[in-house]
């Protein structure tokens, strides 16, 4: 696992039926949890501030997945993995830019029928991503 730097790691996940999209777990914490949630549809709750412009953009992510009434088997086949992925990708970039200092994962949402594959990314400060091999 790739770690730029020893501080705490931010997760960028969406957990149906939270309304929830990123997770914050301090450096410290030896566990295989992703952190507790720092950012849901009601607001941004860690220490460190981000802009209002990438909290809404996040909101209207998260939208989409609790819209997509994803607890039904013909509505995860029919979902854009695809496009829901790559907008969470994008909004993970803007977050490290946000937050340099921070190490900042994306990880796919359970319900993806393809979640085995690259399922947790991390985000390095060239705006690349690395494959993280575990929790």
């Amino acid at each position: 696992m790739t770690k730029e730097n020893t501080k705490e790691t931010y997760t960028v996940h969406c957990d149906y039926g939270t309304d929830a999209w990123v997770w914050m777990k301090p450096s410290d914490d030896a566990t295989s949890h992703i952190g507790r949630i720092v950012a849901d549809y009601n607001g941004w709750y860690a220490d460190q501030a981000i802009s209002g412009e990438l909290i809404e953009a996040f909101n209207q992510w998260m939208l989409v997945y609790e819209r997509a009434k994803l607890y039904s088997y013909e509505n995860i086949v029919k979902f854009d993995w695809f496009t829901f992925e790559k907008n969470g990708l994008i909004l993970a970039k803007k977050l490290k830019l946000e937050l340099p200092d921070a190490t900042v994962h994306y990880l796919k949402p359970s319900e993806d029928p393809d979640y085995d594959t690259n399922k947790r990314l991390e985000v390095l400060s060239n705006g690349e991503t690395t494959e993280v091999s575990s929790l």
